[in-house]
């Protein structure tokens, strides 16, 4: 493995014969703060969770080195099909170490050392979050299944209610409500309980924003009579 890395359509290694020097990540994101000092009294007054009820975080800065192999691609062509598709671009990454998830952010060739071994760094600007690298058509089978890398949601998977169901629902450390479409016969009703509170759904895409489930598994109850689909893009510090 060469620990590629996926800038939107180009792989590091596949189109560009370079490698990073060391195992691909981005720094830590820092968190967003807000603490007051109080005049003439001990300690300060920690606001940080106070408007939202969850701490936020800058943007991830940094660079990522790589080696360069030449081969029969000469220096000046390969630093030329790079920068010309990189540089100052925001665009989708995916770390072939870790597919299930994608990250986004803009990108810029910083700097190419020619004296051997030749090198690159390219710096980052990401968004504080990885996201989960699903779309409509996802479904996760058994066989196949990493249980290490890969992701156990049914992406919009339909489901039929008619009475009660109880449907448990992975959440994500990113605070994130979900789409629930449903689908719903003349003079019948549909409602969701989740955390003690009632929600009723109507024909359509349903969005509640006070349903952020945690990174946790989530009972979401359904009663009623209808069709339900649960689109969710959750996403990892």
């Amino acid at each position: 493995m060469y620990h590629s890395i996926q800038f939107g359509d180009k792989n590091t290694w596949d189109d560009w014969l370079i490698v990073p020097n060391e195992f691909p990540r981005f720094t830590p994101p820092e968190p967003k703060t807000t603490v007051i000092e109080i005049p003439g009294a001990d300690g300060s007054l920690d606001l940080t969770e106070a408007l939202t009820g969850d701490v936020k975080f800058k943007d991830r800065t940094g660079s990522l080195e790589f080696y360069a192999y030449n081969d029969n691609n000469p220096w000046f062509r390969q630093y030329t099909e790079l920068i010309n598709y990189l540089h100052g671009q925001r665009m989708r990454v995916i770390f072939e170490d870790d597919p299930a998830y994608y990250w986004l952010g803009r990108f810029k060739v910083n700097e190419w050392k020619s004296n051997p071994p030749t090198s690159i760094v390219i710096d980052y600007t990401v968004e504080p979050y990885k996201y989960e690298n699903i779309d409509k058509t996802y479904r996760w089978k058994w066989d196949p299944h990493n249980f290490n890398t890969d992701l156990c949601r049914d992406y919009g998977r339909e489901y039929v209610i008619d009475g009660v169901k109880n449907l448990y629902f992975q959440g994500s450390r990113r605070k994130t409500a979900p789409v629930i479409t449903a689908e719903i016969a003349e003079g019948d009703t549909l409602v969701l309980l989740y955390n003690e509170q009632l929600y009723p759904l109507y024909n359509g895409d349903n969005v509640y924003t006070a349903i952020t489930p945690p990174n946790m598994l989530n009972r979401f109850i359904f009663s009623g009579k209808g069709k339900v689909r649960i689109k969710y893009t959750g996403g990892l510090l």
